[in-house]
C-alpha cells in the first residue's frame, strides 16, 4: 500500500515545487511596479494606436507607459498597472517587464 503511493506523493511534491517557482517570479510590490512604470514613462508620437489592454485609442501627446520588448508595445499607465498586480510581463510577447 505504502509502495503505490510513491508515485503520487513524488508528483505531488513535484507539483509544490512548480508552484512555490512560479510564485518567486511574479512576486512583487506594488512599490516595485511603480518604479518600473516611472522609468517608462513617455510623451506618444505617432499614428493613433489601441491600448492592447483596453483596446481605446492612444493619442498624440498623450502619456503612455512603452516597454522596451517593442516601440509597439504602449499602454495607458492605469491599464499596464493593472497588468503589472498580476503578472509582471509584457502583455503582448511576454517578456520580463524587469
Amino acid at each position: 500500500m505504502v509502495i503505490e503511493m510513491i508515485p503520487i506523493v513524488v508528483i505531488l511534491v513535484y507539483i509544490v515545487l512548480i508552484l512555490i517557482k512560479r510564485m518567486r517570479e511574479i512576486r512583487h510590490t506594488k512599490a516595485d511596479r511603480d518604479k518600473i512604470i516611472e522609468k517608462l514613462k513617455a510623451k506618444y508620437v505617432g499614428d493613433v494606436i489601441p491600448c492592447s489592454i483596453c483596446l481605446l485609442d492612444i493619442a498624440q501627446n498623450e502619456e503612455i507607459i512603452k516597454l522596451r520588448c517593442s516601440e509597439k508595445h504602449v499602454f495607458h499607465e492605469c491599464c499596464i498597472k493593472s497588468w503589472m498586480d498580476v503578472k509582471i510581463c509584457c502583455p503582448v510577447c511576454r517578456k520580463n517587464i524587469n
